[in-house]
């Protein structure tokens, strides 16, 4: 059951992005930057649509042990990327700062759900 709910986390975290395909008001609010160019604001609402789709599966994979293992390595390429690229770059502001807060906890979550899935593989 932990593992299911660790897997709704994540896919909740991963699907919050969406509400920036709305448009450039809440891609602002969203990573605290004026978006001034029809190329980034293209770029960053494709950016909610794909979060969304991994947030999807991420939920979906709560329910679905097949998919879990795959579905744990695109977490942590997803999270591990974002926060590599984020110190690589520097420079961010404070909603960035969040989305890397976000993204330790979900790597936490991550570790947690591997665990567990070590764990109940081994008593079998």
């Amino acid at each position: 059951m932990l593992i299911k709910i660790l897997f709704i986390v994540i896919g909740i975290i991963h699907i919050i992005p969406i509400i920036g395909v709305l448009g450039i008001g809440t891609l602002n609010k969203l990573y605290g930057i004026n978006i001034d160019s029809g190329t980034l604001e293209i770029v960053l609402r494709h950016r909610a649509v794909l979060f969304g789709l991994l947030g999807s599966l991420f939920i979906y994979s709560a329910f679905k042990p097949d998919l879990q293992v795959f579905s744990l390595f695109v977490a942590f390429v997803s999270m591990i990327s974002f926060i590599v690229i984020s110190y690589l770059v520097g420079d961010f502001n404070r909603a960035i700062l969040k989305v890397i807060y976000f993204d330790v906890a979900g790597l936490i979550a991550l570790a947690i759900i591997a665990m567990l899935k070590v764990f109940s593989s081994n008593q079998s």
